[in-house]
């Protein structure tokens, strides 16, 4: 609690003061502590955004460049699958 030196007691202008500056301290501690929080949480989203896009792009060239283990080796994953939708 903040007071206010030679301050009488009761309601006298000095300890009102004191008071609202106690609250006003309070709510910048408040919003202090949410700015952080929300800083972290948004460099947390942008993280996993990027492990998203990282993922799809991964994905993405799994289905069209990297060689098929599963058939002649010389060929796309993705031209593989178009063979094998063709044969049916």
């Amino acid at each position: 609690a903040i007071s206010v030196s030679g301050a009488e007691s009761g309601t006298s202008t000095a300890n009102k003061a004191a008071h609202i500056y106690q609250v006003l301290y309070q709510g910048y501690c408040a919003a202090s502590r949410v700015e952080l929080c929300l800083s972290i949480g948004s460099m947390a989203l942008l993280l996993l955004f990027w492990c998203f896009v990282a993922d799809i792009v991964r994905i993405i060239a799994s289905m069209t460049c990297w060689k098929s283990k599963l058939e002649d080796p010389r060929g796309f994953e993705l031209w593989h699958l178009i063979q094998l939708w063709r044969r049916r």
